[in-house]
Parts: structure tokens; sequence; C-alpha cells
């Protein structure tokens, strides 16, 4: 658990809030919202109140929470008061908004698709506590135009006060792709867990024994892990695991794969959607949430959720694509429309709202 830093001055601007942050053992896990902080901190006094505990486990889940809500109301019972608190994913990262709002600040709430597609699910009171959240902030960003209809609809939340923008890709990932020998025909880049439709893409996988399959990311969900497993030794499939990696690395997997496939189940933006675009890839992803967003207009495949028959049929034609003349022309389209939602980009916009509510 990080502490808040030494105060530069008096005029404490913004306090960041989130229950996703990076640590040494998971660089990967809320790297967005890191990301975001450290450009913030160039123009605005911030602190920051994050978990990066990423140990599962109930004591340890207790735990983390139990103190990551202390310091907060050590802030609201000290005597500093920040101008902006600005909350990372909706319930339960920030339950104690009504006690910021009592000391005068404005409060911003970040939706990032889990926390109001899977988490507000829960049970009544996860979802009631998601209504009260998002009505009660001053602001609402949303990562896609999707979940802005979500919220608007399920919530009720007045469209006035919510902006859409996603949290941008690293600068990094805009290289003009190399020619370096594509090793893998298909890759996967995410969290090993059932939401993300990994067991649903190996069912798919059993028709393609030929190809050449790399999963990136942390094998959170050891029974996932195992069901999969299972499956590419009884179909004689080729996968490789990496776990989790340097962004540095990632580039190199970019570069050596065909294919991003993305089988989520449900998806608030997939940033990684993003950076396999910039790094020349075509993506196959499932047509829910943000990715129906980002891969419209011919920019991707798409496919129903949930369904491996489905999954199959775009490995199908994604195999072809790439091999065509097309696949040049969808590239170059896709560079473009990548660069267009940067980092730097996207803070500016977080800078501009900042800026609203110092006036």
């Amino acid at each position: 658990m990080n502490q808040l830093s030494k105060r530069k001055s008096k005029n404490n601007e913004v306090l960041l809030v989130s229950n996703m942050f990076p640590s040494k053992e998971n660089a990967a896990f809320g790297s967005f919202v890191y990301n975001h902080y450290k450009r913030l901190k160039e123009s605005f006094h911030i602190d920051k109140i994050v978990i990066d505990n990423h140990r599962k486990g109930k004591k340890n889940v207790i735990s983390k929470y139990l103190t990551f809500f202390l310091q907060q109301l050590k802030v609201f019972l000290s005597s500093k008061k920040y101008q902006i608190i600005h909350f990372h994913y909706v319930f339960p990262t920030a339950l104690l908004i009504d006690l910021f709002k009592f000391l005068g600040s404005k409060t911003i709430v970040t939706v990032h698709g889990g926390d109001v597609d899977n988490m507000a699910k829960r049970t009544k009171l996860h979802k009631s506590m998601t209504k009260h959240i998002l009505n009660r902030a001053d602001c609402v960003q949303c990562v896609s135009d999707y979940l802005k209809s979500l919220i608007v609809k399920e919530f009720e939340v007045n469209p006035e006060k919510v902006v859409v923008f996603n949290m941008g890709i690293d600068e990094s990932f805009l290289t003009i792709p190399n020619e370096k020998t594509k090793n893998y025909d298909i890759l996967f880049v995410g969290n090993f867990i059932k939401s993300k439709g990994v067991i649903d893409l190996f069912e798919a996988l059993k028709n393609y024994p030929q190809l050449n399959v790399c999963i990136v990311g942390s094998l959170h969900d050891k029974s996932v892990y195992e069901k999969c497993t299972e499956i590419i030794n009884k179909y004689n499939l080729n996968v490789e695991f990496t776990g989790v990696i340097e962004k540095r690395e990632l580039k190199e997997y970019y570069s050596a794969s065909k294919m991003l496939i993305l089988p989520s189940h449900n998806e608030g933006a997939g940033l990684v959607t993003l950076e396999a675009m910039a790094s020349g890839l075509l993506v196959l992803g499932s047509n829910v949430g943000g990715l129906s967003e980002l891969l419209a207009e011919n920019r991707g495949i798409l496919f129903e959720a949930k369904n491996a028959n489905d999954i199959s049929s775009a490995i199908k034609k994604g195999l072809t694509i790439v091999e065509s003349e097309d696949m040049d022309k969808i590239t170059k389209e896709n560079m473009k429309y990548a660069r267009s939602m940067t980092i730097s980009q996207q803070v500016s916009k977080v800078e501009r709202l900042y800026k609203c509510f110092l006036k």
C-alpha cells in the first residue's frame, strides 16, 4: 500500500484514489492509472492512495481494503483538503465519496468497465452503491461510449456530466512494425481468467492444432489454467505461456505475431487492442462493450462472445486476411487510428478537466 507523498505546498490540488495500481510483482496491473498519475504530476500537485497489493485470499483482501479506507478516513479527519478527488473504479473504490464532498472537494469517477459490467451486477447492494456513487460524482469519465450508454440507462446518470475518452496507449507502441519473423499465428494478452474468454478460445483452437499460439499475462485462476491445459494436451496444441512480462518485451511479442485475439465476455475499452493495431496486427475480438467500438468499420474481426464456433470461424477468416493483399491497407489505417489515442493526448483531456474544477 502506497503512502501519501510529502506535501510540496499548502495547496493540495488532487488526490488520486485507485484499487488498481502496478507493483514490482505485477507491473501490468493498473499500469494505465500509473501512466496517467506519472504524467499528471508534471502539471499538478497530486497525491495518491492506491492498492498495489494484488495477492488474493479473504484475509489479504480484507486487510488491504481496510488499510485503503483508513487512509482515506485519515485524510478526511485531517486538515488536508484536496480540491479534486479522482477515483478510478466505482465501487468499492469510491465508497467514501460523500465524506470528500462534505469537505467541498470536487469528485471525478473514472469508469473502467468491470466496475459497472461485472461488479455492479453481483448483488442489489453492489448495484445500489454503484448508482449512488455515480450520481454523487461531479464528473464521470467513461473509457468508451458503450459505458456511457450503460451508466446513463441502467444507473440513471445525467449524461451532461459524463465525458468519454479512454486511457490511451504508450507512444512507444507507435514505432513502425519491423519485418520480424512471425513466430506466432495468434497472440492473447490479458489476465488468464474465465471472463476474458480463454476457455472459449481454447475450445475454438481444437480445430487448429497446426497454429502457434502465445498467451501473455498473469495466470490468475488455477482452475481455468488446468481446464485449458487439458485441452492443450488432448488436442496437441502448440501454446506458449509467458506469464507477466515488461512492456518492452510485449512489443517484441506483438512484432512476432500475426493476429491478436480478445474473446472477452465484457470489456470496457481494451487498450491492448490499440497497442496491437499500432503494432500492425489484425485484431479479432468479441462483439461486446468497447471492443465493438474499437473494431468497428472493418478495423478488425468481431465474433459472438462465449461462442467457440464463432471464434473458430473468426480465426479462419483472420488467417485468410493476414495472407492477403488487404492486410497492408488494414495495417496502415489501424496504425493511423491508434495514433489518435495516445497517453499524451488522453492525459491532456484529464488536465483540461482538472483545470475546469480548479478555477
